[in-house]
């Protein structure tokens, strides 16, 4: 594709700036990956199945494919793989619309529900771990950055586990519910199991 004649030619920016962009790339790709696999070595979902069985959980268990790709930021053919294999794994079935018989929507099963149900805390665990506790006080900050990059306002609610969380202020809510800490306590410090902030994830 040709540019624009009147396009200015751009260059490429400064060698910080360029370094945040790679950072951007990295982190992401890091803090996924650590999440994944966290979660896969206690349930028996990988992040990307987890979070399409938490998008149906929080909009009634029942949802058009081309909404559910939207929801997750993958294209058709990914989001049409994942419902695959969970599909094969007994946790959702595909139905076709009655009244429109180009919609296919995924569909929660009770074993659907009971996995995710198991993979919810394994999941927050590693949540809180590799992404929320880093971010600790800056979450709005961070949550006010990536607003503008990720378009927030065109996502559809209860999306991207991590938009939703920031979305919601989970972080902060989470942070504030903690008790003070003991001037003993250890630096590994115990903590009761830290619950799913609803609002957001089903806003």
């Amino acid at each position: 594709m040709s540019k624009s004649p009147d396009a200015p030619a751009l260059e490429f920016p400064p060698r910080e700036q360029w370094m945040v962009w790679g950072l951007f790339l990295k982190a992401f790709k890091v803090v996924t990956d650590q999440v994944d696999k966290a979660l896969k070595a206690e349930a028996p979902v990988s992040l990307p199945e987890f979070e399409i069985l938490h998008i149906l959980k929080n909009n009634d268990g029942r949802m058009r494919l081309i909404d559910l790709a939207t929801g997750t930021l993958l294209s058709q053919s990914r989001i049409s793989r994942q419902v695959d294999a969970l599909q094969a794994k007994g946790f959702l079935v595909r139905e076709v619309s009655e009244a429109d018989r180009r919609a296919t929507y995924a569909v929660l099963t009770p074993e659907g529900v009971r996995t995710y149900d198991l993979a919810s805390q394994p999941f927050l665990r590693a949540y809180y771990k590799h992404f929320a506790d880093l971010i600790g006080e800056n979450a709005q900050a961070f949550g006010t950055i990536l607003g503008p990059l990720m378009n927030q306002e065109k996502l559809p609610s209860g999306s991207s586990l991590f938009i939703d969380a920031l979305r919601a202020g989970a972080i902060q809510a989470h942070s504030d519910a903690r008790p003070a800490a003991s001037p003993a306590a250890s630096p590994s410090r115990e903590r009761a199991e830290p619950r799913m902030p609803m609002e957001g994830f089903a806003s």
